[in-house]
């Protein structure tokens, strides 16, 4: 299954807002950041041990 962050990013884009300002807001890593700017799916499982 694809997943298109670009409406993510546009999002970023309306509110003025940086991959690291997403990153601190979400507790992201810096390396999942940096997958979903390659298109890398980001699992769900992932995303939620860092929370």
């Amino acid at each position: 299954m694809y997943i298109s962050y670009k409406p993510l990013w546009h999002t970023l884009i309306e509110r003025n807002m940086r991959k690291e300002d997403l990153r601190l807001a979400a507790g992201l890593t810096t390396n999942m950041i940096a997958n979903m700017g390659k298109g890398k799916h980001i699992s769900m499982e992932t995303a939620d041990k860092d929370l």
